[in-house]
């Protein structure tokens, strides 16, 4: 819970405004509407000046909270704000992000982690626009970027922004950052934090936008993983018939290599009929060589939703070609560049199985139309090279 200093509490928009006049609370306060943003931070040294430069210019304060750096982060801060609170870590995202809240004085609250940006034109548009619409938060999407596109609703960069500029693509994520500076509005949950939960329950608004959070994390989620493990865990016991933290405890086992344990926890959660368990039961009977089953939970998941899990088309020629039926595996890469052209997972898993089939000739040119086209993908260069 949060005790917010201002007690923003959300205006009838036909009462006065704050400012005591009788015109409508939009239309008085046009040009008075602030945006703070709030941070916690941990050793961001590298990061943080990039993330702070993106938005500095359009944001009327800045909220860093420190958690125990011991490099130079704190420094890099007061280049743009003398709003620097240290917090005693308690093992608590969420305490530590209302705390951040808890520090702001203006209208709207925009959250960013140091491994984060936005582009220009849309720090512009939210702070001259956006936030003077009638809703209580705005969902933004958190575009993950990443050289590896063996992951999950990964999407090939289409050059729109160039924040993207040197990456393979990306993986989208919504987030509830950008939202009302209301006492209502809190985070909660010690691990994977969010906002979403306490502005439902109070009625409130939220609209989603397509506005990305340019995010260069996804590339190290091994240290994460490692960073969050006990954490999870005990989040797990507090419910452990909840899909998320189910789902969240098979990944983290996963990346701790202990296949078996993530599967049965996967298990759990296909009962609850969810794309995610579908894809991770496909993956983990992978590693496991249950390929039978692998095949099965990869076409659930391209029954459900083939666009946002079209890595499993991939996947499953992978399958297919284990299998031996090659027919087969052609025709899921056809089906898979019908749903998703851009699909360069499946451009690269024709052209690996033309290798694997002895056809080197064929494999090669595919292969370096893909790395004429996408010099970023490191595991077709690496095959190239081989042959």
């Amino acid at each position: 819970m949060r005790s917010c200093n201002l007690a923003r509490q959300k205006l009838n928009r036909n009462e006065k405004c704050f400012c005591g006049s009788e015109t409508k609370y939009k239309k008085c306060c046009m040009n008075k509407m602030t945006l703070s943003l709030c941070m916690i931070v941990k050793n961001e040294s590298t990061n943080l000046d990039n993330c702070l430069k993106s938005v500095c210019t359009f944001v009327d304060e800045i909220i860093i909270v420190d958690t125990g750096s011991a490099d130079n982060t704190v420094e890099i801060a007061k280049k743009y704000t003398n709003k620097i609170y240290d917090f005693k870590w308690i093992d608590d995202f969420s305490a530590a992000r209302n705390f951040s809240l808890d520090q702001a004085s203006s209208d709207w609250i925009l959250v960013l982690d140091a491994d984060e940006c936005l582009a220009e034109r849309d720090i512009k548009f939210i702070k001259n626009e956006l936030i003077y619409e009638s809703d209580d938060a705005f969902e933004l999407v958190k575009r993950s970027y990443a050289n590896d596109p063996n992951i999950g609703k990964f999407q090939t960069n289409d050059n729109s922004y160039p924040e993207g500029n040197g990456w393979l693509g990306w993986q989208n994520e919504p987030n509830d950052l950008l939202f009302r500076n209301d006492a209502r509005i809190f985070y909660e949950d010690r691990i994977h934090e969010t906002v979403r939960k306490s502005i439902l329950r109070s009625g409130l608004k939220i609209r989603k936008t397509e506005i990305p959070i340019h995010h260069y994390g996804r590339h190290d989620m091994t240290k994460k993983a490692d960073h969050y493990i006990e954490l999870v865990k005990e989040r797990y016991k507090t419910n452990p018939n909840d899909l998320d933290n189910l789902f969240t405890l098979g990944s983290h086992l996963d990346w701790e290599g202990r296949i078996e344990e993530a599967h049965d926890v996967f298990l759990k959660c296909e009962k609850m009929d969810d794309v995610r368990a579908y894809y991770a039961l496909g993956l983990t009977s992978m590693k496991l060589q249950k390929f039978a089953d692998a095949k099965r939970y990869y076409l659930k998941a391209i029954e459900k939703d083939p666009l946002a899990y079209d890595i499993a088309f991939k996947d499953l020629m992978t399958v297919y070609f284990i299998e031996g039926n090659y027919n087969a595996a052609f025709d899921i890469y056809k089906q898979g560049l019908d749903i998703n052209p851009r699909n360069i997972m499946l451009q690269y898993s024709l052209a690996n199985i033309y290798y694997k089939m002895g056809y080197s000739y064929v494999a090669r040119s595919e292969l370096q139309r893909i790395v004429k086209e996408y010099p970023h993908y490191r595991e077709a260069s690496e095959l190239l090279s081989q042959i």
